[in-house]
């Protein structure tokens, strides 16, 4: 069965947000340092829009003022509002062509759109202009860790580590990197770094858990996915792994409570459909396996290993039609899949 599978957590890039009232002694109209205020206490209590709406009061007062444009940048890079992100960031680089913060955030936009070069030129930008700069360093790891340029991210994190050797978050995402390049021990060292540092770090454990469970440790890997749990008891992801986990022993019964308990927590979360399907097909319920794959497809239509089990189910009950139909779609969606389809639907 495909997509049955363990997920490693990134920790995202590195916003830089000042303080804006930390400016307004020195900003523009008591009139526009008023909106600064209203646009901090906004952002502070989450009405991102009302923050939004204020700092663009104090931009029409003072448009002169860069920090205005980046701040405003940020607000709407947490509303998921890249194109206006960006607009603000390349106005405040237009305004101050040496403005680092703006250039680290406008690489966290690129990064975000997949534009990875111009990614890593913006955070080499600021690198240049100050090489002490952890979060730029950690910012260009995730980029080069997208490209698949393993060593270029470890040694970027790495540096990240030695100007900050509290950056939690670094020591994460370089313990994911050397599980990515299979280095399994390092990993480890990272997270229980990670852990050190902050014993509440879910991610840490969870990911730890991950690469006990691909070394064949599967106690090790649910008590480390258990205490993820014990921090955050809606940890979704970490609910499915205990399920994958004890599929993988064999205990069917448990691994099925898991997933349930997934789908409690998120009626939505296609992975658990996905892998409580794999599992009632194992355990020969056919029917129950059909309705997880098509609750799964229908959440995730383009998720080509829901396709993949689902094609695999039809096969096994005989319903060639349909498993032709399904394995089609998968490689339609991704060519990986072609290896994992039976010759006689090839042709």
């Amino acid at each position: 069965m495909a997509n049955k599978k363990l997920f490693i957590f990134f920790i995202t890039v590195c916003i830089l947000i000042l303080n804006p009232m930390v400016f307004a002694q020195t900003m523009g109209t008591n009139e526009a340092q008023q909106y600064i205020k209203q646009a901090e206490i906004s952002q502070a209590q989450g009405d991102y829009w009302e923050s939004v709406r204020s700092y663009s009061k104090a931009i029409a007062l003072d448009p002169g003022q860069v920090v205005l444009y980046k701040n405003r940048g940020n607000v709407y890079y947490r509303l998921g509002k890249y194109n206006e992100a960006m607009r603000d960031y390349n106005t405040a680089i237009a305004l101050d062509h040496s403005y680092l913060d703006a250039y680290n955030n406008r690489g966290n936009i690129y990064n975000e759109f997949g534009e990875y070069e111009k990614a890593l030129k913006d955070y080499t930008q600021v690198i240049t202009g100050n090489p002490q700069h952890a979060k730029a360093y950690y910012n260009r790891g995730i980029v080069y860790g997208n490209l698949v340029q393993y060593e270029k991210a470890v040694a970027d994190y790495s540096k990240a580590i030695e100007l900050n050797p509290l950056f939690t978050d670094a020591y994460n995402n370089r313990g994911n990197i050397y599980e990515l390049m299979e280095k399994y021990q390092e990993a480890l060292k990272d997270y229980e770094k990670a852990i050190q540092l902050d014993a509440k770090y879910i991610h840490a454990y969870y990911n730890e858990g991950n690469i006990y469970a691909k070394l064949g440790e599967a106690e090790q890997a649910l008590k480390l996915y258990k205490k993820a749990i014990n921090v955050e008891p809606q940890y979704v992801d970490a609910y499915n792994n205990m399920g994958i986990t004890y599929a993988s022993m064999k205990k069917y019964q448990k691994a099925l409570n898991w997933y349930d308990q997934a789908l409690q927590i998120d009626p939505k979360y296609t992975n658990a459909y996905n892998n409580r399907g794999n599992l009632y097909a194992e355990m020969g319920n056919y029917e129950e396996a059909l309705t997880d794959f098509n609750r799964a497809i229908e959440l995730s239509p383009d998720n080509a290993g829901c396709y993949m089990n689902r094609a695999d189910l039809y096969e096994k009950i005989g319903q060639t039609e349909q498993a032709k139909t399904d394995y089609k779609r998968a490689v339609g969606l991704d060519s990986k899949y072609i290896k994992d389809v039976p010759l006689k639907y090839q042709y």
